[in-house]
């Protein structure tokens, strides 16, 4: 990781060490374009608890503070009900332009600062 970019171990609270997720922002090329994907992956024990749109709010904020140097992405699968209502919560807007599908799966994108 630098300068706070880079994906980023969570713990849990109440048990200091014991990694529940990994999540953040991470320079990528992406479609043959320079970007910043956003990560964000929780173990099952961890959903539900609102932990994953913290994640992705500190995520945006650094992001943010990093001067929106390059555009953000999040993408998941159209199944993923969650993880996108999760992009959404943390400011993502949702990009059907920029979807793929293939014969074995749909990936469903989010976005902010891509024109």
């Amino acid at each position: 990781m630098t300068d706070g970019h880079g994906y980023w171990a969570l713990e849990e609270s109440q048990v200091p060490g014991v990694v529940i997720g990994f999540g953040g922002i991470r320079a990528t090329n992406w479609r043959g374009r320079q970007v910043y994907n956003l990560y964000y992956r929780l173990a099952p024990a961890a959903w539900g608890k609102g932990l994953a749109s913290e994640l992705v709010k500190a995520a945006v904020e650094r992001w943010h503070e990093l001067g929106e140097f390059l555009p953000l992405v999040a993408y998941t699968t159209a199944a993923n009900l969650s993880s996108q209502r999760t992009a959404l919560k943390g400011g993502l807007i949702r990009r059907s332009d920029l979807d793929e599908v293939t014969n074995t799966y749909t990936d469903v994108v989010f976005a902010l600062g891509l024109d």
